[in-house]
């Protein structure tokens, strides 16, 4: 019997090792999802130089919503193109969906050695539909492209110090604080998938209730609303959509 112990012993031990062995060779195949090649220094000289020999980018298009100036994408496309190629670098921008649904915009600089680096962006569109989608694409484009050149443009109204990014917290400091808010009950976790599907089912014939819900939340998409807003929030839009199916005033 006591022989028979030792064997079981002996073999879970070499059973320990295989689960071990195995494990770190788990590890270490696993895929990684890298911004960068293993090595840039061909690809960073390169750029160095290029970027010596970028013409200065100005504003020449007007948003007349905004009253604010922005440089077009071909105006920047214009100014880097031939530095980049003097220099053996080109430059993509490719879109991936991922498997929740969301699409990111995948700028790679690349240099003849093979050597590489990356940028990613979320594309948000403020609507569901293909000029949004158009409309958001082409701003991400540009801005990651300034990016991942290193690349300013002269007299941006952007470059504000923080101006705009403020005037919210500037209306909220004014307003004093505020009784509702209960820091408990405050989460960065964003909703989940099922529950994007129940809001945008909720509001599908009614747009402009999740416009507006973005506009008063201050986010880019029902994606990006805080998981702790969600009850409250697909509250009211049923609230909102049964008033408007029913043709009757809801009291507030």
């Amino acid at each position: 019997m006591e022989i028979e112990l030792k064997d079981i012993l002996a073999f879970s031990k070499e059973i320990d090792v295989l689960i071990d062995q195995r494990a770190n060779q788990i590890v270490q195949n696993k895929k990684t999802d890298p911004y960068q090649s293993e090595k840039i220094d061909l690809l960073s000289l390169s750029l160095s130089k290029a970027q010596a020999e970028f013409k200065p980018i100005i504003f020449d298009r007007q948003n007349p919503y905004l009253g604010l100036g922005y440089t077009e994408l071909s105006n920047i496309l214009e100014s880097i193109r031939k530095p980049l190629s003097n220099n053996e670098l080109s430059l993509s921008q490719t879109l991936k969906l991922s498997d929740d649904a969301t699409v990111t915009l995948h700028t790679v600089l690349r240099h003849s050695s093979g050597q590489w680096i990356e940028s990613r962006t979320r594309i948000v569109p403020r609507k569901d539909d293909i000029k949004a989608f158009e409309s958001a694409l082409n701003a991400n484009k540009r801005l990651s492209i300034l990016a991942l050149l290193n690349i300013a443009v002269t007299g941006d109204p952007l470059d504000d110090d923080s101006e705009i990014a403020m005037a919210d917290a500037r209306q909220i400091m004014a307003k004093g604080p505020s009784t509702k808010y209960n820091p408990r009950e405050q989460s960065f976790e964003r909703i989940s998938k099922e529950q994007l599907e129940e809001l945008e089912y909720t509001m599908e014939e009614y747009p402009d209730i999740a416009e507006t819900l973005m506009d008063q939340m201050g986010i880019q998409s029902l994606a990006d609303l805080p998981k702790s807003q969600y009850k409250s929030v697909i509250t009211k839009s049923r609230e909102i959509v049964q008033f408007r199916n029913k043709g009757r005033k809801i009291k507030n």
